[in-house]
């Protein structure tokens, strides 16, 4: 049970981890001076690839 929980753990760090730095690479692409708009619509943007990647992975875990 501690092996589990450990995976889960380090999964969703990793997860985080991800979708902060897509959230930096967004906001590199957007050019400086940053409003708080623009810091909403890169973690928005992240959030969705993020959410739309588990989705996929469990549809695709189901279908097999």
């Amino acid at each position: 049970m501690k092996l589990k929980f450990q995976r889960a753990v380090l999964v969703a760090f990793g997860g985080l981890l991800a979708v902060a730095a897509l959230a930096r690479c967004l906001l590199w692409l957007i050019p400086p001076p940053h409003r708080p708009l623009e810091y909403m619509i890169a973690g928005t943007a992240a959030t969705t690839v993020a959410l739309g990647t588990v989705f996929a992975r469990v549809v695709i875990r189901k279908g097999c």
